[in-house]
């Protein structure tokens, strides 16, 4: 149901470090925001079983509640840059400390 509402659209994008992985994640869950508000408060949603179920009515509430919305914003507006960072240091195409002070400024 949810690659329907996120026209195919995958939540989880793998990266070679777990840290990464969870920060972009996180990314595509914020860009998918609408697009989830939509599937659960859709009828599809409704008729689904597992919206009945007690995880189901939990991410109901989480996903439509603005105050969850807006911690994954301030998340993402704190971690970006040192995900950055993070993802220059662990490249191995160009030694980092020469150009991760310009980075971070």
């Amino acid at each position: 149901m949810l690659r329907h509402f996120t026209n195919g659209k995958e939540l989880v994008r793998h990266a070679v470090t777990q840290f990464a992985t969870s920060f972009f994640s996180l990314e595509r869950l914020y860009e998918e925001k609408e697009n989830m508000r939509r599937m659960f408060t859709s009828d599809e949603w409704a008729k689904n079983k597992l919206s009945k179920e007690a995880k189901g009515r939990k991410a109901t509430k989480i996903v439509l509640m603005p105050s969850f919305w807006n911690h994954v914003k301030y998340t993402l507006k704190i971690l970006g840059p040192l995900v950055r960072v993070l993802r220059l240091v662990n490249g191995e195409k160009k030694p980092p400390m020469g150009y991760i002070y310009e980075q971070v400024q």
